[in-house]
């Protein structure tokens, strides 16, 4: 039975929105086998991008979330709760 993740061009989309998803290189042998950039982004996870990579297209340049990170902003809001944003919203508003 085939899943989505065999399709390499989907699991590269989705490790390029964040270092904490190239995990899912784990989810199966046959996923793992077939991007030969795995090892590479497992290591930039940990480490951090290098400035040039031929793996790096793969991902969206040096410039994706995967190198640059992610994190959530918590800001008051005129209510009793708080709202989370993500980085992308809040560059957006500044």
């Amino acid at each position: 039975m085939d899943t989505v993740l065999y399709i390499p061009e989907l699991v590269r989309h989705i490790v390029s929105h964040g270092s904490s998803s190239v995990m899912i290189f784990f989810a199966n042998k046959k996923t793992l086998e077939q991007e030969p950039c795995a090892s590479a982004y497992r290591n930039w996870a940990r480490e951090g991008c290098p400035r040039e990579h031929a793996c790096l297209a793969g991902i969206g340049g040096i410039e994706s979330e995967f190198c640059v990170g992610s994190f959530l902003v918590t800001a008051g809001h005129e209510y009793l709760f708080y709202v989370e944003k993500t980085q992308a919203q809040i560059c957006s508003r500044l």
